[in-house]
């Protein structure tokens, strides 16, 4: 089974789905019908049921949410995916907070440095948001791209982690 609850962050609520003590996916709500087929065609067997929350990942959240960017670093995660999307995802992982990579930058660090859009599009179909910061990927000119909560929620994430990783 894997449990689904609602969580309120500053930029919008989140919701957070567990299997067991693992985390399977993570989405703004307003995006989250694309994070839910991921977890329907990677888990055909889990059935989704609506819980009260999960403390451990909720808390965790609400920290990196006040500051500790730290915060959600260690949460065990399955992703599911394909080798290439995983490796993005594991690349992505990387960044540290505060820091932005190209999406060139993330081909070449997921060992495909010719697949930019393919790596792009693996950025796109995270689904885990904020605990694979996907948000940390950015155009060559340093323009923020697309993000899949919206161009402001990235902007204002880059912002927070650059205001907390001084």
């Amino acid at each position: 089974m894997i449990e689904v609850s609602e969580r309120k962050t500053p930029v919008g609520e989140v919701r957070v789905a567990v299997r067991g003590d693992t985390l399977v996916g993570l989405g703004f709500l307003d995006g989250w019908s694309r994070v839910e087929r991921h977890l329907l065609r990677e888990f055909l067997e889990e059935e989704l049921r609506e819980t009260k929350g999960q403390a451990e990942v909720g808390s965790r959240l609400d920290a990196y949410m006040k500051g500790q960017l730290g915060a959600l670093a260690g949460i065990a995660v399955d992703t599911g995916g394909t080798s290439f999307q995983r490796r993005v995802w594991s690349a992505i992982s990387d960044v540290p907070a505060g820091q932005t990579r190209s999406y060139a930058e993330l081909a070449a660090a997921a060992g495909a440095r010719s697949a930019v859009r393919a790596a792009g599009t693996a950025c796109g179909a995270n689904p885990i948001g904020l605990v694979i910061p996907c948000h940390r990927i950015v155009r060559a000119d340093g323009d923020p791209g697309n993000y899949g909560g919206g161009v402001e929620r990235k902007e204002w994430l880059l912002a927070h982690e650059r205001r907390h990783s001084r």
